[in-house]
């Protein structure tokens, strides 16, 4: 009788999971917003620390933006011994045409990330109606800004605008597909569900996001955000709460990644999940449980069936984490993501115990490292510092 019961369960553990892929899938996909009459000013602002997979094309991505009003590049680094200081001098050496320049901004003090002090530098520095921020592991397309800048454009309540992203890497190493299937499977299909028709969602994930400075005054100014531990979703939540709106565009950005290790990739999850604690709405988080659920319960089924010796238990549970792990690679590739090869796909069975392991070491130490930094925390996310 146990083995009916469990068999029944891992059939049922198929049609969740394939009904759950098909509603994923059926995410909306937004149109190109109308040009405005007048462009504003722009700076775009890269904080940079150390040197990232691609990085000579990343920044010439970033300066062949096609933008037709006014624009400024800023880099901000530490200091002229970063790695990538040479590589940015060599970009603007070949591209002259450009309003550019560097920034050095030295070591952060403790109520600052690294990233979040660059971020206050840059905003304070420039004369710009709004300030764009783009990682330095980005690989943004020529239209993207300007589209950012339209749909903020469009709507005078639209305080952030930012481009959903796609993970990619060729050649990929076991860590690049951890990478690429969380952000592309997991929260890139999660964020075109919840933010719907209009894009707009509570939050904003600040990979490549345009700001109104009018918007970004009235919250108190990058300097509000001095001790978070992460500015995009810190931001956004204050947008909300001063009566603007975050807006999702519809292109995504590529993030290029590459040589991961599993240690790099567990490490950098960690991370996520602890930005996660600043802005994440209870509907973005709900969608990752809806995944890992049924996909530990495959698990389960198919060691309640080696227990009971049943051989169909056994088939029904694999079923089922088939299925889990057929609709991670699909969701993947169907955003923009790199073909995963066979050998990696037990890593996409394995990601609920992953996730279970590395949330379970968030409760248990709040210390984590960002770009050669290291960050001790409070039980809220927030950057506890000594006195």
């Amino acid at each position: 009788m146990a083995d009916v019961v469990f068999v029944a369960v891992g059939l049922a553990l198929i049609a969740v999971m394939a009904g759950y892929h098909g509603w994923l899938v059926r995410g909306v996909r937004r149109s190109v917003p109308h040009d405005p009459a007048v462009w504003p000013r722009v700076a775009v602002l890269r904080p940079i620390r150390g040197l990232d997979p691609g990085a000579r094309d990343n920044l010439e991505a970033l300066l062949a933006l096609d933008y037709p009003g006014e624009l400024e590049l800023v880099f901000l680094l530490d200091d002229d011994r970063d790695p990538s200081y040479v590589l940015v001098e060599e970009a603007l050496a070949r591209h002259p045409e450009r309003a550019s320049r560097i920034v050095l901004t030295g070591e952060p003090p403790p109520q600052r990330t690294g990233k979040i002090h660059k971020m206050i530098i840059g905003a304070e520095l420039v004369d710009a109606d709004v300030l764009a921020f783009s990682d330095s592991d980005t690989r943004p397309q020529r239209h993207l800004l300007r589209e950012l800048v339209a749909l903020m454009a469009n709507d005078p309540r639209c305080g952030i605008a930012f481009a959903p992203t796609v993970a990619v890497a060729h050649e990929s190493s076991i860590g690049d597909v951890g990478y690429a299937l969380l952000v592309n499977a997991w929260y890139g299909a999660a964020l075109d569900r919840i933010s719907g028709a209009t894009g707009e969602v509570p939050f904003a994930m600040g990979q490549f996001m345009a700001i109104r400075r009018t918007a970004l005054d009235a919250i108190g100014t990058m300097r509000a955000a001095e001790g978070e531990l992460v500015d995009d979703m810190f931001l956004g939540r204050k947008m909300r709460e001063h009566g603007y709106i975050n807006v999702v565009g519809p292109t995504r950005v590529p993030i290029a990644i590459g040589g991961m290790t599993l240690g790099d990739f567990v490490r950098t999850f960690r991370k996520w999940l602890f930005f996660s604690h600043s802005g994440l709405p209870a509907a973005f988080k709900r969608a990752g449980w809806m995944r890992a659920v049924p996909g530990l319960s495959a698990w389960i089924t198919i060691a309640a069936g080696c227990a009971l010796g049943s051989t169909y238990t056994i088939a029904a549970g694999g079923g089922a984490l088939a299925t889990f792990v057929s609709s991670q690679l699909r969701l993947s590739r169907g955003l923009g993501g790199a073909a995963v090869a066979p050998r990696h796909y037990w890593l996409a069975a394995a990601l609920p115990f992953l996730a279970t392991g590395v949330a379970a070491s968030t409760k248990l130490h709040h210390e984590v490292t960002w770009r050669g930094r290291s960050y001790r925390l409070d039980d809220t996310g927030r950057l506890r510092v000594s006195a």
